[in-house]
């Protein structure tokens, strides 16, 4: 299903979407903003900055000139909407996850029934009402905090080449030193620069990637005890723990969207 009007004489155009799990293809024109309202499944993005996730409930908000590289597991279900930047006004510069207010589901469902593929292939203006719940709908998206912090992949060329060695095997837990040693550079640098670059020490963002690369893996089928020992934690707790806090639901918890 998909709705195509005009909002304040700007482009807005929305649609439903269901993808199996695989590389989601975003349809948007290269100018415009886009966003996409998560009902099931999962999302990891990958963009210039890093990498980020999209969980059910929350809106990944993408605005125009970056590139993106999109993967989704599971079934993915949701709603996906585009609009020109004139909408945008105080809506986020960067790629983001925005955790949403209870509004925001509701107005994006009745609003993508509105005007079926526009009205003869034209976009049409909104009556009255319709765009005045389009404007609740912007401004909640304006006052929505964001979600899991992106993951920040270093600038620096060595540095972003270890990053990019651990999110492939996280179960390697080489120590800085160690690194520091393979990269013939001393191990102070690796943690000054590093935590410069990510704003995180080292054995944060190691954490936070490995917890990443979990829940790709949660989502593909395996089960707790496989995901943590493959990301390398040996206490299955500490695992559970971390996963936890990290995003407010257990591995098993999670796991359970994909069953």
């Amino acid at each position: 299903m998909s709705s195509c009007f005009l909002l304040h004489g700007q482009r807005f155009s929305l649609l439903t979407f269901t993808t199996p799990a695989g590389i989601a293809q975003p349809g948007h024109a290269q100018n415009e903003s886009w966003f996409v309202y998560l009902e099931k499944g999962f999302l990891a993005v990958e963009d210039e900055r890093g990498y980020w996730t999209v969980l059910p409930g929350r809106i990944g908000w993408m605005p125009p000139h970056f590139h993106y590289e999109i993967r989704a597991y599971g079934h993915v279900a949701g709603i996906c909407a585009s609009l020109t930047p004139l909408l945008c006004a105080g809506l986020p510069e960067i790629p983001s996850a925005l955790a949403i207010s209870s509004l925001v589901a509701p107005i994006l469902e009745r609003a993508v029934t509105w005007q079926p593929d526009g009205v003869g292939g034209v976009f049409q203006p909104l009556p009255a009402r319709q765009e005045r719940l389009l404007q609740v709908l912007l401004d909640e998206l304006r006052y929505s905090s964001q979600g899991q912090a992106r993951l920040l992949l270093p600038k620096d060329k060595r540095l972003n080449y270890l990053a990019r060695e651990i999110l492939k095997n996280p179960g390697e837990r080489r120590t800085v030193e160690e690194w520091a040693e393979r990269m013939r550079i001393s191990s102070r640098s690796i943690s000054r620069h590093f935590s410069r670059e990510t704003n995180m020490t080292f054995a944060q963002w190691r954490q936070n990637a490995s917890l990443i690369v979990a829940m790709k893996r949660l989502a593909e089928g395996e089960s707790v005890r496989e995901a943590a020992r493959s990301v390398g934690y040996e206490n299955v707790s500490a695992f559970i723990t971390s996963f936890k806090k990290a995003f407010g639901q257990t591995p098993a918890q999670f796991r359970q969207q994909f069953d």
